[in-house]
């Protein structure tokens, strides 16, 4: 992993800040733990985060992968897919436990 200078560290900072705010501003949820716009913006929030992550991390033409060959990329690939599956149905299954005991 590169070394992220402290100067982009805190725009990257402000940059989430602004959007966050933005889109707070505009939907104006609940701050309420029962209220679905409020969830909606936490993950607004960590989607945003997470984007910033990799911008900072990412680096165009980057060595890191060049010994890699295609079956590596290919199980690192599936390897992912399968994280975001197992990750949308713990979410799908929070929501409806959710439902399930707050409706």
């Amino acid at each position: 992993m590169k070394k992220v200078s402290n100067g982009l560290k805190l725009i990257m900072a402000f940059v989430v800040i602004v959007v966050a705010a933005v889109y707070y501003y505009i939907k104006l949820p609940a701050i309420n733990i029962h209220s679905q716009g409020f969830w909606g913006f936490i993950i607004f929030v960590m989607i945003i985060i997470t984007i910033a992550q990799w911008i900072m991390n990412h680096k165009e033409g980057s060595t890191r992968y060049k010994d890699i060959n295609n079956n590596t990329i290919k199980v690192l690939i599936l390897n992912l897919r399968l994280r975001q599956v197992v990750l949308y149905l713990r979410c799908f299954l929070m929501l409806r436990l959710h439902l399930l005991l707050y409706m």
